[in-house]
């Protein structure tokens, strides 16, 4: 059923931040309440100045399967004694991360290092110390049904109960009286202003908001349009910033502090969770090779060395929808574009560069192109790809034409996956890609000594002169024009610049013959 135009602005954010700092008597301030009232003490907190989630910084952190590990059973002690401590958002020191040396300079993060760092080393915490008996016949039970470590992370979570009074985490217990030190004065930033909001992280509130917008499927920009603040609250927040006048009652919408990346950050995050069926990458490819196959898809997934082109194993996996037969089985579809794109995700390992591989034919329904067939794989050889081809050939309508870039390895796949076929296609190359490697070289390899002005006016109307008689030979109407333009050319640039008439004759003359990028020989 579509969603209603105004289905996401009727689920509006209706968190509310507090303006104003939070101020007590005594330094620390000490107050002793209930562990099942914590989690709406923290919650009215929040409002104020972001904090942690409640750790405890002397749980092991091993799953309980390691020798050694606590455990809480019958046998243990028959109170659960620990401390948490919830830090501000502002706590710690910013830290320098190593850099990619491989990324671009274009492409790194300008963020601003220490200088926009919200870390400054701010004092302010919540510790709490609770001491309470253990519920013994739950804690047996806990114990002995969550024995065997997650299916996802490996470590044992004792399942949420009546029994548990609170967010901490640890065995099931009485709810009992808690004792809580508040080191409510902060340090190097600001507190309940407008300027502090912007610095610290969303609330858990706010963040859980997003995430359940995320998982009921609705877009970024959605997401985005619902935060957006009316007018009326818009001047509240410019009256109250221009005069300072914010006290401990004031209250402001807390969707002021979204950003464009923390939506994207929830959206990339749950995409991540979704996408792994299982912790090992090669288990959850065969797990996700099951359920295409079980929804109607054509899929398979390899992993060995037989697609290699050395003695480490490689893995490729292909797949097609079920709907996609017919349309490569339509007269139309008898011409192939095969696209590589570069890097589109993360490799099982650090560092793997993933390729996908789609194959696109023109819709004869829309006239526009329709991807039909893909492959993500690790290797840029030819081995995958004409495993591919030679997976798809009993399924699909051999076709007449394979048009791909400029790629060696590509035709290579091509030519080897249809060396039987009665009819072998055309590979053609694209001359999108061939005009664009063409202006490159001009670029580089026509030039005009000098620096002046009247120079590098020269050079241009050279590398236009050039780059006009590529494309009419590239477009000749038959052989014997091509043939007359390709003389004149290579007769008019051989004297002054023989670097690039050697670049087109080995590249363009030689390793790829007219007959895959000319007009002329497309008939």
């Amino acid at each position: 059923m579509p969603r209603e135009p105004d289905s996401i602005s009727s689920n509006k954010l209706q968190v509310m931040r507090a303006l104003g700092e939070r101020m007590f008597d005594t330094h620390p301030h000490r107050i002793e309440i209930l562990e099942s009232e914590l989690d709406a003490f923290l919650r009215e907190e929040q409002r104020y100045s972001v904090f942690s989630k409640p750790r405890n910084p002397n749980t092991a952190r091993k799953s309980r399967k390691q020798l050694g590990a606590r455990s809480y059973t019958s046998a243990s002690s028959t109170y659960f004694d620990a401390t948490f401590t919830c830090v501000c958002s502002c706590s710690g020191k910013y830290r320098q991360h190593p850099r990619h040396e491989n990324v671009s300079p274009k492409k790194r993060r300008i963020t601003g290092g220490g200088n926009a760092s919200s870390k400054v080393s701010c004092p302010a915490k919540i510790v709490i110390r609770v001491q309470a008996p253990i519920l013994q016949s739950e804690a047996s039970s806990a114990s002995s049904d969550s024995s065997s470590p997650s299916s996802s992370t490996g470590r044992e979570d004792i399942p949420p109960s009546a029994s548990q009074p609170s967010q901490l985490s640890g065995p099931p217990r009485e709810d009992s009286l808690i004792d809580i030190e508040y080191y409510w004065k902060h340090e190097g930033h600001p507190v309940g202003t407008i300027e502090s909001m912007a610095r610290q992280r969303n609330i858990p509130e706010v963040r859980r908001w997003i995430e359940e917008q995320v998982r009921a499927k609705h877009s970024v920009k959605e997401i985005m349009a619902s935060i957006r603040l009316e007018m009326e609250e818009l001047s509240t927040i410019v009256v109250q910033a221009s005069t300072n006048t914010a006290s401990t009652t004031a209250q402001i919408s807390a969707s002021i502090r979204v950003r464009y990346h923390d939506v994207a950050n929830a959206v990339r995050r749950l995409k991540n969770t979704y996408a792994r069926l299982a912790p090992d990458a090669m288990q959850s490819l065969r797990l996700w090779c099951q359920r295409l196959r079980s929804e109607g898809w054509s899929a398979e997934f390899i992993h060995d060395t037989s697609i290699s082109a050395s003695s480490e194993p490689v893995w490729a996996f292909f797949m097609m929808p079920a709907w996609a037969r017919a349309e490569f089985a339509e007269v139309g579809s008898s011409v192939w574009c095969i696209d590589s794109t570069h890097k589109t995700g993360k490799g099982a390992v650090k560092d793997e560069k993933i390729f996908l591989t789609t194959i696109v034919v023109r819709s004869q329904t829309t006239g526009s192109g329709l991807p039909l067939a893909f492959m993500i794989t690790t290797s840029e050889t030819q081995l995958p790809l004409a495993r591919f081809l030679s997976w798809l050939r009993p399924n699909v309508p051999v076709p007449s034409d394979v048009m791909i870039d400029c790629s060696p390895a590509e035709r290579a796949a091509i030519e080897s996956a249809f060396a039987s076929a009665s009819s072998p296609p055309r590979v053609l190359l694209c001359q999108w890609h061939i005009l664009r490697a063409w202006d490159d070289n001009v670029r580089d390899k026509i030039r005009v000594a000098g620096t002046d002005e009247i120079s590098k006016v020269k050079a241009s109307e050279l590398q236009a002169t050039c780059k006009a008689q590529l494309r009419d030979m590239m477009r000749a109407s038959d052989s014997e024009t091509f043939e007359q333009l390709k003389i004149k050319f290579l007769q008019t640039w051989r004297e002054t610049y023989p670097g690039f008439v050697k670049y087109f004759e080995t590249e363009w003359l030689v390793k790829r013959t007219p007959a895959l990028w000319a007009n002329a020989f497309r008939k």
